[in-house]
């Protein structure tokens, strides 16, 4: 017998915004190719509290991630910024899980297309977001990102 989770989102906001960083310090590798980790983490948590696109992933009770997104209504266009799960909870579905909730709403709000991009060094990400329909469309050398696209339902 399978259990079903419900999976919510909650706004991150200054109240919750330890839990944001406790996420964050999960994931060692987000940071991994860059300088200055402790104030780019300051600075990428000020930009989550200040999205009201920005949310803590939660299975039940239990937080297990962060997804963060812009809209672009005109172009029909979502931006997914990140999608990080607790390192605790990678390795159990629940990336896939969470984008496809996402993506089921962002197709009844009639957005066409979603873009993101990835590290060029980071082949996990790449690979998950290409199994799940995702397609490479450019990459920026000198920032070291690759880019993807989804056309959504």
């Amino acid at each position: 017998m399978r259990v079903v989770q419900m999976i919510t989102f909650e706004q991150i906001i200054d109240k919750n915004l330890y839990i944001a960083r406790e996420m964050m310090n999960s994931n060692a590798s987000y940071f991994q190719n860059r300088n200055n980790k402790k104030s780019e983490l300051e600075d990428e948590l000020i930009s989550l509290a200040s999205n009201p696109n920005a949310h803590l992933i939660k299975v039940d009770d239990t937080y297990i991630g962060i997804i963060s997104y812009r809209l672009y209504e005109e172009e029909q266009l979502v931006s997914l910024d990140l999608l990080m799960i607790h390192a605790d909870y990678q390795g159990f579905g629940y990336g896939s899980t969470v984008y496809y909730e996402l993506e089921n709403l962002l197709t009844k709000l009639g957005y066409s297309y979603i873009k993101l991009h990835v590290y060029s060094e980071n082949t996990r990400a790449k690979q998950f977001w290409e199994r799940n329909g995702f397609t490479h469309y450019g990459s920026n050398q000198e920032e070291e990102l690759t880019y993807y696209k989804k056309q959504l339902k």
